[in-house]
């Protein structure tokens, strides 16, 4: 007589141990990947707007080549109409002419160019950039040295830490190029009161032949790379 072969059910599933052993890993993985995570963040937002910075300048530069004339950048000047809901926290802006003051960065500056009509309010007006209002990254994000004790030229501590270099605080760049004044520099940081994170700090400039430069702040090597 042949016996049945017998018929036998296999089980699936995490024990309640394995349940609470996995729960455990991740717990202690997750308490290891938070502090990086912290840190990790302001300084993306910092790199970020670095070099959404120096992408701007050689923005402004192209722009005076293509328009055959003057175009600035300027940083953080007085809001022009507050009232209108101008931002009044530091940003900076691309600009086209400087009005009929001759001035950059006062209220009389024209923002857009006319277009090849050289008419006005038509559809092939040029328009001005938005301002770029450093808050709006987050993380803290604003003019200053950060970590650094020394800006670009080797000045311990930086003259007044002043972190807007260029003359009257704009760059202007002519129809070749290249800046009308001296060169300069912008240093921007992260999270300047908050002790939890490193304060990184990066510096954006442009030397009088036109050329942009992007450093970072190494305190290791102790100096701008």
């Amino acid at each position: 007589m042949k016996k049945r072969a017998g018929h036998t059910r296999e089980e699936s599933g995490f024990s309640l141990a394995e349940l609470l052993i996995t729960l455990a890993v991740l717990s202690v993985l997750g308490a290891l990947a938070v502090p990086a995570i912290v840190k990790w963040i302001p300084n993306y937002k910092l790199k970020t707007a670095a070099t959404d910075l120096y992408s701007n300048m050689q923005l402004a530069r192209q722009m005076a080549v293509t328009l055959n004339s003057d175009c600035a950048l300027c940083f953080d000047p007085a809001p022009p109409n507050p009232n209108a809901g101008d931002p009044v926290v530091p940003y900076y802006q691309i600009r086209t002419d400087p009005g009929p003051d001759s001035i950059w960065c006062t209220s009389d500056d024209i923002r857009a160019q006319p277009g090849p009509d050289g008419i006005y309010g038509t559809a092939d007006d040029i328009l001005g950039m938005l301002p770029v209002v450093l808050s709006a990254y987050r993380s803290g994000i604003g003019y200053g040295y950060g970590n650094s004790d020394r800006d670009i030229d080797g000045n311990v501590p930086p003259a007044a830490f002043d972190a807007v270099s260029f003359n009257s605080n704009v760059a202007v760049f002519n129809n070749r190029g290249l800046l009308t004044g001296p060169g300069g520099y912008v240093y921007i940081q992260n999270n300047a009161n908050s002790p939890l994170v490193e304060r990184s700090s990066y510096c954006v400039g442009a030397l009088p032949s036109g050329v942009i430069l992007l450093r970072k702040w190494f305190p290791a090597s102790v100096q701008w790379e």
